[in-house]
């Protein structure tokens, strides 16, 4: 077996490797990047929302968080077709992606509950704060 200072040696480099590639790990993690997309051109309605949307979460993230968060829109049918969309954010090729729910209802049947509500639920998401996102 190992002498107790080979013992204690062996444990000091274990300890100094993970110090280090935990340090390392730690600088590459500081920004978070979030890549959106949507299912609609940029001039259309309901994209617009969501670049002031993506401006006023920046903006607060910025404030609370500087450095360490970047929200990227992408773009709109453009960049990927709607109806491969879902399978961008599948992927984590996106992040973030403003669609409508009965676009996926093949894949992911829960949205088409939206139809049945008489809430407004967009008008929800400007009251979202990334205080426990990002801490």
């Amino acid at each position: 077996m190992f002498s107790k200072k080979g013992s204690k040696s062996i444990l000091f480099v274990g300890f100094a490797v993970t110090c280090i590639l935990a340090m390392a790990g730690l600088g590459l993690a500081a920004t978070h990047t979030i890549n959106c997309i949507s299912a609609w051109p940029k001039t259309a309605f309901e994209t617009s929302n969501l670049l002031t949307f993506i401006e006023m979460v920046q903006k607060e993230a910025d404030q609370k968080y500087p450095g360490q968060l970047q929200i990227v829109f992408k773009g709109g049918p453009e960049v990927i077709h709607t109806n491969e969309q879902i399978e961008g954010l599948r992927t984590g090729l996106v992040q973030l992606a403003l669609s409508a729910p009965s676009y996926y209802v093949s894949v992911m049947p829960e949205g088409d509950l939206l139809s049945l509500t008489e809430m407004n639920y967009p008008a929800a998401s400007y009251g979202v704060s990334i205080t426990d996102t990002l801490s």
